[in-house]
């Protein structure tokens, strides 16, 4: 994990589910800013694995992607901050929702 320099590191964690059956279940990545990390615990047992990093380190997606070949991506963030801090060309092809 060092080697990906992580903008915010105190946000990046793994946790794997330990329920015996969880296997099973789809694997979720979520790069959110504070406001959901608040709020990772509320995803509960429906994951065999969250990983969780914060949305500043979303430049870094491709690889986090190839590490982790999540099942789900959730990206949660401020609009503020898909105005201001990320490259236009970098998120020209998302579909934002409002």
């Amino acid at each position: 994990m060092d080697s990906l320099q992580l903008i915010f590191p105190e946000a990046f964690g793994v946790y794997k589910n330990p329920n015996a059956t969880s296997e099973k279940k789809p694997k979720l990545m979520v790069l959110c800013d504070s406001y959901l990390l608040n709020y990772i615990d509320y995803f509960g047992d429906n994951f065999s694995e969250i990983i969780c990093i914060h949305a500043y380190d979303a430049l870094k997606l491709p690889t986090l992607v190839n590490m982790y070949q999540p099942d789900i991506l959730v990206f949660e963030n401020v609009e503020r901050a898909m105005v201001d801090f990320y490259p236009k060309d970098y998120i020209q092809y998302w579909d934002i929702v409002e």
